[in-house]
Protein backbone atom coordinates (compact mmCIF):
# COMPACT_ATOMS: atom_id res chain seq x y z
CA UNK A 1 0.00 0.00 0.00
CA UNK A 2 2.07 3.22 -1.75
CA UNK A 3 -0.31 5.95 0.24
CA UNK A 4 0.26 4.56 3.88
CA UNK A 5 2.37 7.49 5.78
CA UNK A 6 1.86 6.53 9.00
CA UNK A 7 1.65 3.13 11.14
CA UNK A 8 1.51 2.57 14.59
CA UNK A 9 1.89 -0.78 16.42
CA UNK A 10 2.26 0.05 19.88
CA UNK A 11 1.30 -2.04 22.63
CA UNK A 12 1.68 -5.10 20.64
CA UNK A 13 3.77 -8.13 21.19
CA UNK A 14 5.56 -7.14 17.97
CA UNK A 15 8.66 -9.02 19.14
CA UNK A 16 12.36 -9.05 17.17
CA UNK A 17 10.97 -11.57 14.99
CA UNK A 18 8.20 -9.37 13.69
CA UNK A 19 9.67 -6.25 13.67
CA UNK A 20 12.20 -8.33 10.95
CA UNK A 21 9.42 -8.73 8.42
CA UNK A 22 8.56 -5.25 8.95
CA UNK A 23 11.92 -4.39 7.95
CA UNK A 24 11.75 -5.98 4.74
CA UNK A 25 8.60 -4.23 4.15
CA UNK A 26 10.14 -1.08 4.50
CA UNK A 27 12.92 -1.42 2.07
CA UNK A 28 10.76 -1.79 -0.77
CA UNK A 29 11.07 0.53 -2.62
CA UNK A 30 6.84 1.67 -3.19
CA UNK A 31 6.27 2.66 0.70
CA UNK A 32 6.41 5.59 1.49
CA UNK A 33 5.90 5.06 5.12
CA UNK A 34 6.79 8.92 7.40
CA UNK A 35 5.80 7.70 10.61
CA UNK A 36 6.39 4.45 12.37
CA UNK A 37 5.37 3.73 15.50
CA UNK A 38 6.97 0.86 17.70
CA UNK A 39 6.37 1.93 21.55
CA UNK A 40 6.04 -0.83 23.89
CA UNK A 41 6.67 -3.61 20.92
CA UNK A 42 8.43 -6.67 22.88
CA UNK A 43 11.74 -5.27 20.97
CA UNK A 44 15.13 -6.08 21.92
CA UNK A 45 18.65 -5.27 20.63
CA UNK A 46 18.23 -9.08 18.04
CA UNK A 47 16.10 -6.71 15.98
CA UNK A 48 18.52 -3.19 15.96
CA UNK A 49 20.69 -4.84 13.09
CA UNK A 50 17.41 -5.16 10.82
CA UNK A 51 16.06 -2.23 11.95
CA UNK A 52 19.51 0.01 10.94
CA UNK A 53 19.26 -1.44 7.75
CA UNK A 54 15.54 -0.54 6.89
CA UNK A 55 16.83 3.08 8.50
CA UNK A 56 19.39 3.38 5.53
CA UNK A 57 16.49 2.04 2.76
CA UNK A 58 14.02 3.98 3.34
CA UNK A 59 14.64 7.82 2.84
CA UNK A 60 10.73 8.69 3.40
CA UNK A 61 10.27 7.60 6.86
CA UNK A 62 11.03 10.45 8.89
CA UNK A 63 9.38 9.65 12.74
CA UNK A 64 10.35 6.49 14.51
CA UNK A 65 9.14 5.74 18.20
CA UNK A 66 11.08 3.19 19.79
CA UNK A 67 10.52 4.14 23.67
CA UNK A 68 9.81 1.01 26.03
CA UNK A 69 11.53 -1.12 24.38
CA UNK A 70 14.56 -3.21 26.06
CA UNK A 71 17.23 -2.09 23.34
CA UNK A 72 20.10 -1.72 25.38
CA UNK A 73 23.04 0.05 24.44
CA UNK A 74 24.25 -3.22 22.11
CA UNK A 75 21.29 -2.78 20.23
CA UNK A 76 21.40 1.17 20.19
CA UNK A 77 25.02 1.38 18.65
CA UNK A 78 23.76 -0.92 15.99
CA UNK A 79 21.08 1.86 15.46
CA UNK A 80 23.44 4.28 15.33
CA UNK A 81 24.93 2.73 12.38
CA UNK A 82 21.54 3.35 10.59
CA UNK A 83 21.31 6.59 11.79
CA UNK A 84 24.08 7.96 10.40
CA UNK A 85 23.87 6.24 7.30
CA UNK A 86 23.38 9.61 4.58
CA UNK A 87 20.43 7.56 3.14
CA UNK A 88 18.63 8.14 6.53
CA UNK A 89 16.24 11.03 6.63
CA UNK A 90 14.71 10.55 10.65
CA UNK A 91 13.58 14.04 12.11
CA UNK A 92 12.17 12.46 15.22
CA UNK A 93 13.37 9.89 17.74
CA UNK A 94 11.98 8.39 21.17
CA UNK A 95 13.85 6.13 22.72
CA UNK A 96 12.39 6.91 26.37
CA UNK A 97 12.77 3.59 28.58
CA UNK A 98 14.73 1.25 26.54
CA UNK A 99 17.38 0.69 29.16
CA UNK A 100 20.14 2.57 27.87
CA UNK A 101 23.23 3.07 30.25
CA UNK A 102 26.15 5.49 29.98
CA UNK A 103 27.67 3.17 27.37
CA UNK A 104 26.04 4.83 24.67
CA UNK A 105 26.55 8.05 24.80
CA UNK A 106 29.67 8.20 22.44
CA UNK A 107 27.59 6.61 19.79
CA UNK A 108 25.08 9.11 20.25
CA UNK A 109 26.92 11.76 19.98
CA UNK A 110 28.15 10.57 16.85
CA UNK A 111 24.52 10.83 15.53
CA UNK A 112 23.84 14.36 17.15
CA UNK A 113 26.87 15.75 15.11
CA UNK A 114 26.86 13.83 12.03
CA UNK A 115 22.91 13.61 11.10
CA UNK A 116 21.97 16.03 8.71
CA UNK A 117 17.43 15.27 9.22
CA UNK A 118 17.42 15.04 13.30
CA UNK A 119 15.86 17.63 15.09
CA UNK A 120 14.04 16.01 18.15
CA UNK A 121 15.60 13.08 20.80
CA UNK A 122 13.40 11.78 23.33
CA UNK A 123 16.20 9.52 25.92
CA UNK A 124 13.82 9.84 29.18
CA UNK A 125 14.05 7.17 31.40
CA UNK A 126 17.40 5.66 30.99
CA UNK A 127 20.27 5.35 33.24
CA UNK A 128 22.65 7.87 31.08
CA UNK A 129 24.43 9.36 33.75
CA UNK A 130 26.54 12.63 33.88
CA UNK A 131 29.71 11.20 31.63
CA UNK A 132 27.13 10.22 28.60
CA UNK A 133 25.37 13.25 28.67
CA UNK A 134 29.05 15.30 29.22
CA UNK A 135 29.41 13.44 25.61
CA UNK A 136 26.11 14.14 24.09
CA UNK A 137 26.67 18.29 25.05
CA UNK A 138 29.56 17.60 22.42
CA UNK A 139 27.94 16.13 19.81
CA UNK A 140 25.30 19.02 20.47
CA UNK A 141 27.85 21.72 20.07
CA UNK A 142 29.28 20.41 16.52
CA UNK A 143 28.08 23.42 13.89
CA UNK A 144 26.14 20.26 11.85
CA UNK A 145 24.14 19.13 14.98
CA UNK A 146 20.26 20.38 13.77
CA UNK A 147 18.96 19.15 17.38
CA UNK A 148 16.17 21.27 18.13
CA UNK A 149 14.16 19.52 20.78
CA UNK A 150 16.56 17.55 23.25
CA UNK A 151 14.63 15.32 26.56
CA UNK A 152 16.76 14.13 29.04
CA UNK A 153 13.77 13.45 31.74
CA UNK A 154 15.01 11.17 34.34
CA UNK A 155 18.03 10.46 33.50
CA UNK A 156 19.74 10.16 36.40
CA UNK A 157 21.79 13.33 36.30
CA UNK A 158 23.42 15.36 38.99
CA UNK A 159 25.53 18.99 39.43
CA UNK A 160 28.81 17.18 37.55
CA UNK A 161 27.08 17.25 34.31
CA UNK A 162 25.61 20.94 34.18
CA UNK A 163 28.80 22.56 32.16
CA UNK A 164 28.34 20.48 29.67
CA UNK A 165 24.84 21.14 29.35
CA UNK A 166 25.34 25.07 30.01
CA UNK A 167 28.05 24.85 27.25
CA UNK A 168 25.03 23.66 25.02
CA UNK A 169 22.90 26.25 25.87
CA UNK A 170 25.32 28.76 24.96
CA UNK A 171 26.96 27.22 21.93
CA UNK A 172 23.93 24.45 20.22
CA UNK A 173 23.29 26.34 16.81
CA UNK A 174 19.71 24.69 16.75
CA UNK A 175 18.68 23.88 20.47
CA UNK A 176 15.07 25.49 21.45
CA UNK A 177 13.89 22.91 23.64
CA UNK A 178 15.44 21.06 26.90
CA UNK A 179 13.88 18.90 29.33
CA UNK A 180 15.65 18.15 32.65
CA UNK A 181 12.88 17.24 34.89
CA UNK A 182 13.37 14.82 37.50
CA UNK A 183 16.88 14.51 38.17
CA UNK A 184 18.78 15.45 41.16
CA UNK A 185 20.59 18.81 39.24
CA UNK A 186 19.79 20.93 42.78
CA UNK A 187 20.52 24.57 44.04
CA UNK A 188 24.49 24.23 42.62
CA UNK A 189 23.47 22.69 39.07
CA UNK A 190 20.63 25.07 38.62
CA UNK A 191 23.64 28.42 39.09
CA UNK A 192 25.51 26.03 36.61
CA UNK A 193 23.45 26.40 34.16
CA UNK A 194 22.44 29.69 35.08
CA UNK A 195 25.92 30.46 32.95
CA UNK A 196 24.35 29.10 29.69
CA UNK A 197 21.27 31.43 30.26
CA UNK A 198 22.89 34.44 30.49
CA UNK A 199 24.87 34.00 27.38
CA UNK A 200 23.94 35.80 24.24
CA UNK A 201 24.68 32.48 22.11
CA UNK A 202 21.54 30.84 23.92
CA UNK A 203 18.34 30.24 22.01
CA UNK A 204 16.42 28.11 24.06
CA UNK A 205 12.91 29.06 24.38
CA UNK A 206 11.58 26.21 26.73
CA UNK A 207 13.30 25.08 29.14
CA UNK A 208 11.73 22.42 31.76
CA UNK A 209 13.27 22.01 35.24
CA UNK A 210 10.53 20.30 37.07
CA UNK A 211 11.35 18.08 40.47
CA UNK A 212 15.22 18.62 39.96
CA UNK A 213 15.92 19.43 43.62
CA UNK A 214 15.19 23.38 43.55
CA UNK A 215 15.40 25.64 46.89
CA UNK A 216 14.59 29.49 47.30
CA UNK A 217 18.34 29.97 47.26
CA UNK A 218 19.17 29.50 43.92
CA UNK A 219 16.32 31.75 42.86
CA UNK A 220 18.27 35.47 42.38
CA UNK A 221 20.90 33.51 40.48
CA UNK A 222 18.19 32.16 38.07
CA UNK A 223 16.00 35.44 37.90
CA UNK A 224 20.09 37.51 36.87
CA UNK A 225 20.65 35.17 34.01
CA UNK A 226 16.65 35.57 32.90
CA UNK A 227 17.32 39.42 32.71
CA UNK A 228 19.16 39.47 30.23
CA UNK A 229 17.73 36.38 28.36
CA UNK A 230 15.84 37.28 25.18
CA UNK A 231 15.09 33.42 23.90
CA UNK A 232 13.40 31.99 26.66
CA UNK A 233 9.55 32.02 26.77
CA UNK A 234 8.41 28.86 29.30
CA UNK A 235 10.27 28.06 32.07
CA UNK A 236 9.00 25.17 34.57
CA UNK A 237 10.54 25.20 38.07
CA UNK A 238 6.94 22.92 39.03
CA UNK A 239 7.23 20.55 41.96
CA UNK A 240 10.22 21.74 43.77
CA UNK A 241 10.95 23.46 47.31
CA UNK A 242 10.69 27.10 46.31
CA UNK A 243 8.86 29.18 49.02
CA UNK A 244 7.19 32.70 49.25
CA UNK A 245 10.38 33.61 49.67
CA UNK A 246 11.46 33.57 46.31
CA UNK A 247 8.62 35.98 44.82
CA UNK A 248 10.77 39.41 45.68
CA UNK A 249 13.51 37.97 43.04
CA UNK A 250 10.47 37.36 40.41
CA UNK A 251 8.75 40.52 40.93
CA UNK A 252 12.80 42.44 40.95
CA UNK A 253 12.84 40.26 37.42
CA UNK A 254 9.62 41.75 36.30
CA UNK A 255 10.45 45.27 37.37
CA UNK A 256 13.76 45.33 35.49
CA UNK A 257 13.14 42.80 32.59
CA UNK A 258 9.67 43.85 31.37
CA UNK A 259 7.90 40.74 30.19
CA UNK A 260 8.40 37.71 31.72
CA UNK A 261 8.56 34.73 30.35
CA UNK A 262 5.47 31.69 31.43
CA UNK A 263 7.09 30.17 34.80
CA UNK A 264 5.27 27.50 36.13
CA UNK A 265 5.59 26.80 39.56
CA UNK A 266 2.82 24.55 40.78
CA UNK A 267 3.38 22.25 43.45
CA UNK A 268 5.95 24.13 45.30
CA UNK A 269 5.72 25.48 48.97
CA UNK A 270 4.26 28.88 48.20
CA UNK A 271 0.91 30.15 50.44
CA UNK A 272 -1.74 30.77 49.10
CA UNK A 273 -1.21 34.31 49.23
CA UNK A 274 2.50 33.61 47.56
CA UNK A 275 0.37 32.30 44.54
CA UNK A 276 -1.60 35.15 44.18
CA UNK A 277 1.27 37.04 43.62
CA UNK A 278 3.03 35.20 41.49
CA UNK A 279 -0.64 34.55 39.43
CA UNK A 280 -0.36 38.49 39.17
CA UNK A 281 3.17 39.13 38.06
CA UNK A 282 2.57 36.36 35.14
CA UNK A 283 -0.82 37.96 33.90
CA UNK A 284 1.11 41.76 34.20
CA UNK A 285 3.97 40.26 31.71
CA UNK A 286 1.75 39.11 29.46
Amino acid sequence: MTSLTELSLRHNALGDAGLRRLCEGLKHPSIRLQKLDLCHCSLTSGCCADLALALCGNPSLLELNLSRNELGDSGLMQLCHGLKHPECRIEKLWLASCTLSGSCGAALASVLSTSQTLTTLCLGENELGDSAVMQLCEGLTEPGCKIQTFDLWLCSLTAPCCPGLASALMASPALTELTLSDNNLGDFGLRLLCDGLRNPGCRVQRLYLDSIGLTDDCIPDLCSALATNEALQTLTLNCNHLTDASITSFSQLRNTHGALPYIGTAGNGFTSSGREQLQLLMADSG
